[in-house]
């Protein structure tokens, strides 16, 4: 994602539910242009295929520190003192053959939160330290599902805002894209190489899997 009015960025790492902290700088773009924050969200659940009455847990946690990749290459670390998400989107999506891609709700799921902010209102962190969130999702319905995240997601970091500057991730290692080819007559250019490309690049992200019966 490109993001030409921030020439340094602040890269976010993230540290899992019961794994270990990444801490990483894409290697795939230019100084610059690579988008100044990255959030990976678990799923505890990253298959393609899941059934009717499976639960579905999402967690995140923002790291205690994170570091500044300026021009020249240097790294510099800064402590976490205070974090406030200003827009922070991802949304749950059912393939309908009818109305194309529709918001996931009740009766098709159940929504959860364990910890965080509402996910109905997209507040998607606790308001204070450790900054994290955790919702379980029930699922009630088969069907093709997605996951799809914003590109315009922005935060505060130690009372500076970043706007724009927010890539959410989800931790899945390998997508089956071909499951959303229904999703190319919902909305233009919508290709499956396009929605590929774009989860490439990280404007979208998407992570679509199918709901059956047992």
């Amino acid at each position: 994602m490109k993001n030409t009015s921030i020439l340094t960025g602040v890269l976010f790492a993230l540290i899992f539910y019961g794994t270990t902290c990444r801490e990483e700088i894409p290697t795939n773009c230019e100084i610059g242009l690579c988008p100044p924050m990255y959030i990976y969200i678990n799923v505890s659940n990253s298959n393609d295929t899941m059934y009717v009455g499976d639960t579905l847990e999402l967690s995140a946690q923002v790291p205690d520190r994170v570091y500044e990749f300026s021009t020249n290459g240097d790294t510099v670390w800064h402590e976490v003192v205070q974090f406030q998400e200003q827009a922070m989107d991802y949304a749950l999506y059912f393939l309908d053959s009818i109305n194309g891609a529709v918001k996931a709700a009740s009766p098709k799921v159940t929504i959860i939160k364990e910890e965080g902010g509402s996910y109905e209102d997209r507040s998607t962190f606790s308001s204070t330290y450790p900054y994290r969130f955790k919702y379980k999702i029930v699922f009630h319905s088969i069907g093709t599902y997605f996951f799809q995240t914003a590109y315009d997601n922005g935060y505060n970091l130690n009372g500076e805002s970043y706007m724009r500057g927010a890539v959410l991730e989800w931790n899945v290692p390998s997508k089956n894209f071909e499951l959303l080819k229904d999703l190319e007559g919902t909305c233009q250019n919508c290709t499956i190489e396009d929605l590929k490309s774009r989860d490439d690049a990280d404007f979208y992200n998407f992570f679509p899997f199918l709901v059956k019966e047992r």
